[in-house]
């Protein structure tokens, strides 16, 4: 390949990290990006990775990749891989895996701002004012998904007033983002918070820019085991909910859990007290909606969670600033009345639902987006990660469980067809969980690269639980066979017994059906045709299905 052509066809390679990150980009640019991935452009950049540097990628051309996959010499796959790269021929998943991981262990790539790898693949296209604007905009997103810098602080008073606003917030994700009293018209509502230093103040998180990613009010408690409680934390993603749950166990205070009224934690279990908090003043025109002390009595200023319905009581828990009396809602989903407080509107079902008993999920789609029963149908709990909507999810046979379709890969699932240009299977999925055997180690590698050649089969993966290692290759564990060397080549115990051809002493070799028949001598496989005719059609069928 001339240093021309070379230019003109190679091809670059993402990171499954890189790719994941700008798929949560809104940015023309970084569609075009995703759009590259495994495709023929005109730089000689082979592989790019996210860099641990916020707003930075990794990088390495397609020579200096080759150069260094070669120091491994004690691994004939890796110089193979090599090898392809230097001819620029497409890598498949498995060789693109063992390429990152090569290359970033032997600290090979290069750190450069996401703007050099733009201008470098798209030079001069965004020059002008407008292709500024939209590159700066995708410098911006991807510096605030990469960076990890947090801070963390307490304020009181009017400042609660401003971090509560949402042209302080970093994104519009997240529960921060749904905030129902983000708006700049619920500014006057939140007079209880300010007008109380005493007893309220709110940590909030904010990130290397300065804009915040969380938020969560604390309140001074009166007769209760705990001193101070964190109220519901209000969060762009699930790592800064965390950080704010580790930061009130540091500081010993009690923390909201979840949603719900009750669900209190402190020191690992929940409060043994009903929680309640004596407000200074609260004789206001309006309130904000409170996610946990959400009945005040007008009479001495106190505020309570608790379940004590009492004439006098001011039910704070509307978005509008007004509040009401305790009053309950019918959930058609759960056939019973709920106290409004304590039930969240599902968009989904377009019913209320216990909150207790529900979770929140969000999906691509606004119509699946929403608050859910955990036991609904369309729910999926996958251990350790969570729930899900069923349609982020698929079946894996293999592991006989949903799992993440963003985790799944696909693999050759039960087989039910083999031949010379065929290979009928079931379509499965696993995760990372799992070992995979890629078809290059298999024996019968022969057989599927000539069904990849003849675009019969997609390469997928096998995963270890289906096959068998035998010496340096593997064979499918539910299709083994024992064959013996004869004069005639490796033949079934069937086959010797047709071809009239005694096994006692020959030598017994562990193979599979596939590697077997494909790789019978053709003369052979006419012998045992006229063999076994009429006394075998099936086998005589098996066998004339394999001639190629």
């Amino acid at each position: 390949m001339t240093r021309s052509q070379f230019l003109n066809e190679a091809h670059i390679y993402f990171e499954d990290d890189l790719l994941d990150t700008l798929m949560n980009i809104e940015n023309p640019i970084a569609k075009r990006l995703l759009d590259l991935h495994k495709q023929q452009q005109k730089t000689d950049i082979g592989f790019v990775t996210q860099a641990a540097k916020p707003g930075s990628v990794n990088i390495i051309t397609y020579t200096k990749a080759a150069e260094t996959l070669r120091k491994k010499k004690d691994d004939d796959f890796i110089e193979d891989v090599a090898k392809n790269v230097e001819a620029d021929k497409p890598l498949d998943q498995h060789d693109r895996t063992k390429s990152f991981n090569f290359l970033r262990d032997n600290k090979a790539m290069t750190t450069a701002k996401i703007s050099r790898l733009v201008n470098t693949l798209f030079p001069k296209e965004y020059e002008d004012a407008e292709g500024q604007k939209v590159l700066r905009d995708l410098i911006d997103k991807y510096g605030a998904l990469t960076d990890d810098t947090t801070n963390f602080e307490v304020v009181k008073g009017e400042d609660i007033r401003k971090w509560y606003d949402e042209e302080t917030y970093d994104s519009k994700k997240g529960e921060l983002a749904s905030s129902c009293m983000r708006h700049s018209r619920c500014q006057e509502y939140l007079d209880i918070y300010v007008k109380n230093p005493e007893v309220v103040s709110m940590l909030i998180c904010t990130n290397a820019k300065g804009l915040l990613i969380g938020r969560a009010l604390i309140w001074e408690l009166t007769d209760s085991n705990a001193s101070q409680l964190m109220d519901r934390i209000y969060f762009r993603d699930e790592r800064i909910k965390e950080k704010f749950i580790a930061w009130a166990e540091e500081k010993d205070i009690a923390y909201k859990a979840g949603r719900g009224l009750t669900n209190t934690v402190w020191r690992g279990e929940r409060l043994k007290r009903s929680p309640k908090v004596q407000l200074e003043n609260w004789e206001f025109d309006y309130y904000p909606y409170m996610d946990t002390f959400q009945k005040l009595d007008m009479e001495d200023g106190m505020l309570y969670n608790s379940e004590d319905r009492a004439e006098g009581f001011y039910i704070l828990n509307s978005t509008d600033g007004e509040y009401s009396e305790l009053v309950t809602v019918w959930s058609n989903y759960e056939d019973q009345e709920i106290n409004e407080e304590e039930a969240e509107w599902s968009e989904p079902l377009g019913d209320w639902i216990s909150r207790e008993n529900g979770v929140y999920i969000s999906t691509d789609y606004d119509r699946t987006t929403g608050f859910y029963p955990k036991d609904h149908h369309d729910v999926v709990l996958i251990d350790g990660a969570g729930y899900f909507h069923i349609d982020d999810t698929v079946y894996s046979a293999c592991m006989d469980q949903q799992i993440l379709y963003s985790d799944a890969i696909a693999i050759v699932g039960g087989i039910y067809d083999m031949e010379a240009k065929e290979f009928g299977h079931e379509h499965d999925y696993t995760d990372r969980s799992k070992k995979l055997v890629m078809w290059q180690e298999m024996l019968c590698a022969d057989w599927l690269k000539r069904l990849i050649d003849l675009d019969i089969w997609d390469e997928k993966p096998f995963i270890i639980d289906d096959v068998r290692k035998v010496g340096e290759k593997y064979i499918l564990r539910d299709h083994k066979l024992t064959v013996y060397n004869t004069a005639k080549g490796q033949l079934s115990e069937e086959h010797c017994v047709a071809l009239n051809i005694e096994t006692e002493g020959l030598k017994e070799i562990l193979t599979d059906e596939p590697s077997y028949y494909y790789n019978l001598d053709k003369s052979t496989k006419f012998e045992l045709i006229s063999a076994l005719k009429d006394k075998d059609d099936k086998e005589v069928e098996k066998i004339e299905n394999w001639v190629h």
